[in-house]
């Protein structure tokens, strides 16, 4: 994913947890690398995985992606 505010700064990125096969909330964080506007889930599970990424900038403007990946 690219980001970027043509009149302004990105301060923040954020991936929220939507739905994934993971019980734990805290488990799924741990498991949860994040770089930025990239995410790896180490050893994911079969299932689905849905987050959404919501990039907010420095007038407190934000945008939310939905973004589904399905592990087989």
């Amino acid at each position: 994913a690219t980001t970027f505010d043509t009149d302004g700064k990105i301060i923040s990125i954020n991936w929220i947890n939507i739905s994934s096969p993971l019980k734990n909330k805290k488990t799924d964080t741990k498991k949860l690398t994040i770089n930025k506007t990239e995410f790896d889930i180490e050893n994911p599970m079969v299932g689905t995985y849905v987050y959404d990424l919501k990039v907010t900038d420095n007038e407190k403007l934000s945008n939310t992606k939905r973004i589904t990946v399905v592990v087989k």
